[in-house]
């Protein structure tokens, strides 16, 4: 094989993983949020902090997270004895119950007050009650917590911040805040820039079919970044993600298999 050949087939790999290094706040591994909005967007190849205010759904977090639409439900069902009151009846009922410290009512109160379903729209409250629940530990509201503070959302935006709460997540197995976590280590994101610990918080997530993740954790070791360069284990990881519907991944696979032609 050429060495031109080979150095254009480097330089496209590089590229294509490379590209995460560009934080541009959204991804593949985008998850429905208020707006309803999912998907990839006009970014390529990696979720930011913003795409993971709900975790997947494989990750057990997302059933967890309850909406004013929810409310919305339970609040006009026939069934239900609360049935033709709407919001307002179910958001006092939340405020009751997290006055109480019932960490779940405390993310609905939350999205209630984020929505302005029930209540009047005010962030600040919002990011009150989230921060609430997320000091007793819940995982879906630490995300939550995150995420204001990397988008300014009812506080100051600090990065430090959303990194620490991202870390809390993480530290309790949640796959989308590992993501999250290793990217903001990975670009020196409120912590300093450290590529073994985006490695390590990468393959927490890869390990738990992450797909994006994978793919991340596939360049890291093409690339040397983090770990030492082993084409071998970046075609696994590159194969995995593939397999887990990570385009970029089949793309990579491809062309990394054209170097030994």
């Amino acid at each position: 094989m050429s060495n031109a050949k080979t150095s254009n087939i480097f330089l496209a790999v590089a590229a294509l993983f490379l590209t995460v290094a560009s934080f541009a706040g959204c991804g593949k591994e985008s998850v429905e949020t208020k707006n309803e909005a999912s998907g990839r967007t006009d970014c390529t190849y990696y979720a930011s902090d913003e795409a993971s205010i709900q975790a997947k759904a494989k990750t057990g977090v997302s059933q967890d997270l309850r909406t004013g639409k929810r409310a919305e439900d339970i609040g006009n069902h026939a069934e239900n004895p609360f049935a033709g009151t709407g919001n307002a009846r179910m958001a006092e009922l939340w405020r009751k119950a997290s006055e109480e410290n019932d960490a779940d009512a405390q993310i609905d109160l939350g999205v209630c007050y984020q929505s302005g379903d029930g209540v009047e729209c005010d962030m600040a409250k919002s990011a009150e009650w989230f921060r609430k629940a997320a000091e007793q530990g819940h995982a879906v509201a630490q995300i939550l917590v995150a995420q204001n503070y990397s988008m300014g959302l009812g506080v100051n935006r600090d990065m430090a911040e959303s990194a620490k709460w991202y870390r809390e997540a993480a530290e309790q197995g949640i796959a989308s805040a590992q993501f999250t976590l290793g990217t903001y280590f990975f670009e020196g994101t409120g912590v300093k820039k450290d590529y073994e610990e985006a490695v390590k918080w990468w393959r927490k997530a890869a390990e738990q079919d992450y797909s994006t993740a994978q793919f991340n954790l596939g360049g890291c070791y093409y690339e040397g970044l983090g770990v030492e360069k082993d084409k071998a284990e970046a075609m696994k990881w590159f194969r995995l993600a593939a397999d887990n519907g990570e385009e970029d991944a089949q793309e990579a696979l491809e062309m990394l298999a054209q170097e030994d032609e």
